[in-house]
């Protein structure tokens, strides 16, 4: 490994991660709900390069983080809403967590060659949630998507903002068609634990007009 002026920095910050998921794994169900549930997803096409899923509607913990790198402002969206389905919240009530951590951001530049300094980190709330518990802070919220339809492509790996961008990429130029997509953001998804080394899984979404 080449060590850079920045290590120390990564080193700390996948330190913190790894001590809040140790904190809060007992109390989470960690990355037990599919997306929306298993049979509210339905796959339509499957093409060499990519897949076409439609989703019901549903509910979001969400939260944003701006003038940070993406790396930056996944992982403290990722931490801030970890905590919160943890207990840190008013009522100190867990949530479940669900996979994949979906993570909304859109591009810097007209040839999306890397993503803006803008991030807001998603968890589905599982179907079976009647309520959910009210966060400490203004920066946690709730949202509802509708129906929806997008363009998927999957790849393995730990995936960097590097590998998002290559395979939004490919997934863009497969497609061949821009109209056919939202083309101002996209959706980086992450389906995997920290703890898991191998066959991993994730995603990058276009939302279909």
């Amino acid at each position: 490994m080449i060590w850079s002026k920045n290590t120390a920095k990564r080193g700390r910050y996948v330190t913190c991660i790894f001590k809040t998921f140790t904190q809060y794994r007992e109390n989470v169900l960690f990355f037990t709900h599919w997306i929306f549930g298993r049979s509210s997803v339905i796959k339509l096409k499957t093409y060499t390069e990519y897949e076409e899923r439609r989703y019901n509607a549903g509910k979001w913990i969400v939260t944003k983080v701006t003038g940070k790198t993406f790396k930056e402002g996944s992982d403290e969206g990722f931490i801030r809403l970890f905590k919160y389905i943890g207990g840190e919240n008013k009522e100190g009530k867990r949530v479940s967590m669900t996979a994949p951590v979906v993570l909304f951001t859109r591009p810097a530049d007209e040839n999306w060659s890397k993503c803006a300094d803008e991030v807001m980190v998603g968890y589905f709330v599982p179907v079976d949630t009647k309520d959910l518990p009210t966060p400490k802070t203004d920066d946690i919220t709730f949202r509802d998507s509708p129906e929806h339809t997008v363009y998927v492509r999957v790849f393995g790996g730990f995936a960097k903002e590097d590998d998002y961008i290559t395979n939004i990429n490919i997934l863009r130029n497969a497609i061949n068609d821009s109209d056919s997509y939202h083309s101002n953001f996209f959706y980086a998804c992450g389906y995997d634990s920290p703890m898991k080394l191998i066959s991993r899984r994730n995603e990058v979404w276009l939302i279909k007009k």
